[in-house]
């Protein structure tokens, strides 16, 4: 007489505050069988259906809130449990949501610029494009002065003529010829 049971929690669930019911765990996060709270999942994490556990996003996705989604194009996740996507870098693109990985541009092709969704054929004449999928502009050649430029197939670049000398800085941002 007098005396209580009380009885565990199963997976999933938590004890009320006056630990008379068992309360389902909230968004994000998980419990395993007895326990009195539950604990949120780990960054890249997110908790399966019954909250009983934390699943890892796969590589090629990315936390949000409590789910995974696909890294958009030009961005990747090499492996999983990871909370944000990363850009491709230069000289590498990704055509294609979910990437775990990012093709480097083949010879002939480049891209100047991180999370790139393809390469570009290089223009015909001023432009070296290295094997890292990179191009610069070949010494004795220029282009206009633009804000934000970006190297293109269609870039055009004019080359320096006699006595000029052409002068640029490591961005593009400032390609003259100088006499």
């Amino acid at each position: 007489p007098g005396q209580t049971y009380c009885a565990l929690c199963e997976a999933g669930t938590h004890a009320s505050v006056d630990r008379t019911i068992c309360d389902p765990c909230s968004n994000g996060t998980v419990s395993s069988s007895g326990v009195d709270v539950c604990s949120e999942c780990d960054a890249g994490t997110f908790p399966n259906d019954a909250r009983t556990a934390c699943r890892e996003c796969r590589a090629g996705q990315f936390q949000v809130a409590s789910d995974c989604s696909s890294c958009p194009v030009g961005w990747l996740t090499r492996t999983s449990g990871l909370a944000a996507c990363q850009q491709c870098p230069r000289g590498f693109a990704s055509k294609s949501e979910g990437a775990s990985s990012c093709g480097q541009c083949l010879l002939g092709r480049f891209v100047n610029v991180e999370a790139a969704t393809a390469c570009e054929k290089c223009p015909e004449r001023g432009v070296e494009c290295r094997e890292s999928g990179v191009a610069e502009i070949e010494k004795g050649f220029w282009h206009a002065q633009f804000s934000n430029f970006q190297l293109r197939e269609s870039t055009a670049l004019y080359e320096c003529v006699g006595e000029d000398t052409c002068v640029r800085n490591a961005d593009f941002t400032n390609v003259t010829c100088d006499t």
